[in-house]
């Protein structure tokens, strides 16, 4: 069943892919936090009506994703009145890194979204601060790609890039105090 193409899951973004090893050739997940937000994401998914099958998405039907990270803003951006300080960054450029937050969220959502998540050939990545910390996704599932196609377009009107549409509607960054 192909969902609602959006939905936003509330909760602190969680990064994938720092490993500790423990023994050799025995490695686990750094973040004590990521199984609970993996199965929260698939959750949200399919709560808003996905539920991939192999039968709802063929082999050959690739899958686009957007992806907005809203991070919280450290309270060293603000003064002690609450204003945001002038020399707080606009976007968050910190860790954690905005690769391994997709990672997260494309694992969590195989089997929900897609039978598996090679089949994304397009994602449009986005981290910003925003007053509700989460992930907005949008997924979209693509007309099947021809082989041997020299260029990106699957068919005639329906480009690649067609996909998704603009990311103005996604949380804006939080605005700057006018000083």
């Amino acid at each position: 069943m192909t969902g609602a193409p959006v939905f936003f899951v509330d909760g602190r973004p969680r990064p994938q892919g720092s490993k500790d090893a423990l023994a050799p050739g025995v490695v686990r997940e750094r973040s004590p936090h990521l199984k609970a937000w993996r199965r929260r994401v698939a959750a949200t998914a399919r709560a808003a009506g996905w539920n991939a099958r192999p039968s709802d998405t063929p082999p050959d039907k690739p899958a686009a994703v957007g992806i907005v990270f809203v991070m919280r803003r450290p309270k060293s951006h603000y003064t002690p009145k609450g204003k945001l300080r002038d020399s707080a960054p606009a976007f968050p450029d910190t860790p954690p890194d905005i690769d391994k937050l997709t990672r997260a969220i494309l694992d969590a959502l195989t089997g929900v979204c897609w039978p598996d998540d090679g089949r994304v050939i397009v994602a449009r990545l986005v981290k910003v601060y925003g007053p509700r910390e989460g992930v907005g996704v949008l997924v979209s599932h693509a007309a099947p790609v021809k082989a041997g196609s020299a260029d990106l377009r699957v068919r005639p009107g329906h480009e690649i890039e067609d996909l998704l549409p603009t990311l103005d509607w996604w949380p804006a960054p939080t605005p700057r105090a006018s000083g």
